[in-house]
């Protein structure tokens, strides 16, 4: 996008409190900064055409406001609000903080079931949100699918639809496509102005979503191609010494199981050998609980422990590396594979020792938590 450093502060003097609460500093950073949720405000009705038991959505005026104390002591606040089409009377009970928010001309966006009370239609405890007295500047507020933002003391949403639409104004057509035209094409996406424009003030709930998927399927394309870039790094700089065939004592260590590797175990680690043999490896082995992810791991352990290679195998909890421990020393009996045990709990005399002995080369294969 152009102008990337142009400061939010210019688009409206209240953006201090978005530069300096909400950490957003520029135009890209302000329409980055998504609605958490929406109000469906397109079906409004007149206030005259309101059904009595309905639940509905309407933008009238406030016309009146006026509190009482009933019997029981409880303060009542009532506002009147209204359009050419009749009244209806909003009423809060123990709320009288709520006087200084109602401002007798402002146009008011409320939701609620209305009621019948003596005659007169009300709707008690209501949701609602003042918009102000421009239609035109109502008309970010009701009409249409409203954003809802994430704030912070001193913003309103009113205040952040207000400014986020003008940095939207002020942006068209300077947003730059950056993924490919095949991409948007497969996925079936809109360009990233467009998304942009939806992901605020989306036309319907489907091009909501169809925005949405867009800036999901941005930030999956540009970590593949952060990936791909750090693999081609590493491979560049061959970090890691190739391991040669042949594996005679992975050999040993397969014909020992008690057990049959299945066929995705012994592709995935044919995948590990030929990577280790070219010097590299970079891979994410995932699988099912129970699927034999640890012997897949060990047996990468032996891979490199039978060229002459220390080997260290962490896990998260001790308990977990209790079980490990104890799982390779039965798989590996033997083999004659040096192994040891290395957690927090570890004795301090029984660390120092295992240090010493790893830094030997005493060791073939060291197991534990973080505390490796």
């Amino acid at each position: 996008m152009e102008n990337r450093e142009r400061r939010v502060g210019l688009l409206d003097e209240s953006s201090q409190f978005i530069n300096e609460r909400l950490g957003i500093r520029t135009v890209e950073d302000l329409i980055s900064h998504f609605p958490r949720a929406y109000y469906d405000r397109r079906d409004l009705v007149p206030v005259g055409k309101l059904p009595i038991g309905s639940n509905a959505t309407f933008v009238a005026t406030i016309l009146a406001i006026s509190m009482r104390r009933a019997r029981r002591g409880q303060k009542i606040f009532t506002v009147a609000v209204g359009d050419e089409t009749g009244v209806v009377n909003l009423v809060f009970f123990n709320q009288p903080y709520l006087e200084k928010y109602f401002k007798q001309g402002e146009r008011v966006v409320v939701s609620g079931e209305l009621g019948l009370y003596r005659d007169r239609r009300q709707i008690v405890s209501p949701e609602y949100e003042i918009i102000g007295g421009e239609l035109t500047e109502s008309l970010l507020h009701a009409g249409r699918i409203v954003p809802i933002y994430p704030l912070t003391a001193g913003i309103s949403q009113r205040m952040m639809r207000k400014i986020v639409a003008a940095a939207c104004e002020k942006c068209a057509g300077q947003i730059r496509e950056i993924l490919p035209d095949d991409l948007l094409r497969r996925f079936d996406v809109p360009p990233r102005e467009e998304a942009f424009r939806q992901a605020h003030y989306p036309d319907t709930y489907e091009t909501l979503e169809k925005a949405r998927r867009r800036f999901k399927i941005e930030e999956v394309f540009f970590l593949h191609l952060l990936i791909k870039e750090r693999r081609k790094n590493l491979t560049r700089k061959k970090q890691r010494p190739p391991v040669a065939a042949p594996h005679p004592l992975l050999e040993r260590f397969l014909a020992s199981l008690p057990f049959e590797l299945t066929g995705a175990q012994r592709r995935v680690l044919d995948e590990i050998r030929a990577d280790v043999e070219k010097g590299g490896l970079n891979r994410l082995l995932q699988g099912e609980v129970g699927s034999g992810k640890t012997v897949v791991a060990l047996a990468a352990t032996v891979l490199a422990i039978g060229k002459g290679y220390q080997a260290a195998f962490m896990a998260p909890t001790e308990i977990l590396a209790l079980q490990h421990h104890e799982r390779s020393r039965e798989l590996c009996e033997g083999l004659g594979i040096r192994m040891e045990l290395l957690i927090g709990s570890t004795a301090k005399a029984d660390k120092k020792r295992i240090h010493e002995q790893v830094n030997a080369g005493e060791i073939d294969l060291v197991i534990g938590t973080h505390a490796l």
